[in-house]
């Protein structure tokens, strides 16, 4: 074989050469655009939170032990003995699993009583959420529109941010009743119901607005009323009915929308009713863009036991962990239990006592 022809040879293996790379690069970059499998890479990849919820990360799949901290909005009776001082009793307690079973036992020697003298129209201190954002625990009074850091150390809130009623332009003040975070974002929901006149008379839609509120403090107020009015529809309910909202949270994990309503009424609103016969039963689903709703039920519904929070167990966020209150008049009791995401109960509801507690969160074994 001549040189000339050695050189041809070479010359036709180098293009052979590329063409099979050039072939295998754009096979290569076919199957890493390709979503299955993409999605299989994302499955992979195991799940952690981020520092907006940097509480939760002590905790695991595996977790067995939490601890639990819970406020209490004891509204007009939350007085102390002097009948001079607004009070705000925070708890803490242990939730654990023994096999298939949860318990809470509550660690009663740990609570303790917060003054707040940040008053509105002669009220306050009546917080109605707890959540841990960026490693910061914060508690949001549904009377002022205030949140205040919670230091636990030292038993005192400080007041961090305060916001007003409907759009932000109010003289009141926004009335916090759920918190949750999505990302680096903290979500601030009200009832999402129609307010009456002093007449009686449906004039308001301030209590569809939400707040969401950054690291900084800064916050975005939002118009939120497609979804309420879409929770309202999907249990059919229509004006004068109502649904109160009062228990939301997201999953970050599996991407979905969690809205236990306190009060479902196809009737309009009246006290000693609302009180005693209008509690929700039902839970509602979204995905993240509010999209695919579903709707179970509450094996332990009682129509007096109303949501006043919900959480969702860190990396074990098939379970929800909430709190239901009964009032009536001056006769106050809240209940703790636990459900699957078809609202089977995982534990029997306990009472915590003569308290309105609204607001659970789920925070570090050391704290």
């Amino acid at each position: 074989m001549n040189k000339k022809t050695i050189l041809k040879v070479i010359s036709y293996a180098v293009a052979l050469i590329f063409l099979v790379i050039a072939f295998t690069t754009v096979l290569l970059i076919m199957f890493l655009n390709d979503d299955r499998y993409n999605s299989r890479l994302k499955e992979k990849e195991p799940f952690t939170y981020g520092d907006s919820m940097a509480g939760y990360r002590q905790y695991s799949p595996e977790s067995k032990v939490f601890q639990v901290i819970f406020v209490s909005d004891n509204d007009k009776y939350n007085l102390d003995s002097t009948k001079k001082q607004h009070i705000c009793k925070v708890h803490f307690g242990m939730l654990f699993k023994e096999k298939d079973e949860w318990k809470f036992n509550e660690s009663v020697s740990k609570g303790f009583d917060v003054v707040s003298n940040y008053l509105y129209k002669t009220r306050g201190n009546e917080m109605s959420e707890i959540i841990s954002f960026y490693d910061k625990l914060f508690v949001f009074d549904d009377k002022t529109g205030i949140g205040h850091q919670l230091d636990i150390k030292n038993k005192k809130f400080y007041a961090r941010v305060i916001m007003a009623d409907g759009n932000g332009t109010s003289d009141s003040a926004f009335k916090p009743e759920w918190a949750t975070i999505v990302d680096d974002t903290l979500y601030l929901g009200s009832q999402g119901l129609d307010s009456l006149n002093v007449d009686g008379v449906i004039g308001r839609s301030n209590k569809y607005y939400i707040q969401k509120v950054k690291k900084n403090g800064v916050y975005e107020t939002v118009d939120f009323s497609f979804v309420y009015k879409t929770i309202d529809n999907l249990l059919g309910v229509s004006s004068p009915g109502y649904t109160s909202m009062e228990a939301v949270v997201f999953s970050n994990v599996n991407r979905k929308w969690y809205f236990a309503p306190r009060k479902i009424s196809n009737i309009a609103y009246n006290e000693t009713y609302d009180n005693l016969y209008a509690s929700g039963k039902y839970v509602v689903e979204f995905d993240e863009n509010f999209q695919n709703p579903r709707v179970f039920t509450d094996s332990q519904f009682n129509k007096s036991h109303g949501f006043s929070s919900i959480k969702l167990i860190p990396y074990q966020e098939d379970v929800i962990l909430y709190l239901k209150t009964f009032e009536n008049e001056d006769k106050l009791e809240t209940f703790i239990g636990m459900m699957n995401l078809e609202g089977k109960s995982l534990m029997k509801e306990k009472s915590l006592g003569a308290n309105k507690f609204e607001g659970i969160e789920i925070i570090p074994l050391d704290i």
